[in-house]
């Protein structure tokens, strides 16, 4: 069956409840707030947000030149956003490089 409603799925494609902050959800580890990054004629991402908790798995999925590969460029240092800001465990930064991501 196809999962049709946005939730919390388990790998058979059953529906299981979002753990509670009770449960020990983790704080936010890295945040992307408002990043926008442009090349010449393009908006490659335009005021993008994302919170990434420890412990989870996320999918960036878009056709190509949705700006996918840009998004990952700026959270390992290749580029730097044009506007916005990621903070990392809280702390705005500035991701230099990817050896500094990797720190």
């Amino acid at each position: 069956a196809a999962i049709s409603a946005p939730g919390f799925f388990d790998f058979s494609g059953a529906e299981v409840k979002p753990p509670s902050r009770d449960q020990g959800v983790k704080p936010d580890m890295i945040v992307l707030d408002q990043v926008t990054k442009r090349f010449p004629g393009v908006v490659a991402n335009d005021s993008v947000s994302l919170s990434i908790r420890g412990g989870e798995v996320h999918v960036l999925l878009g056709e190509n030149g949705a700006g996918k590969s840009t998004l990952i460029d700026m959270l390992s240092g290749v580029q730097q956003p044009d506007a916005g800001r990621i903070l990392v465990d809280g702390v705005e930064t500035r991701i230099s490089s990817p050896r500094h991501a990797l720190s």
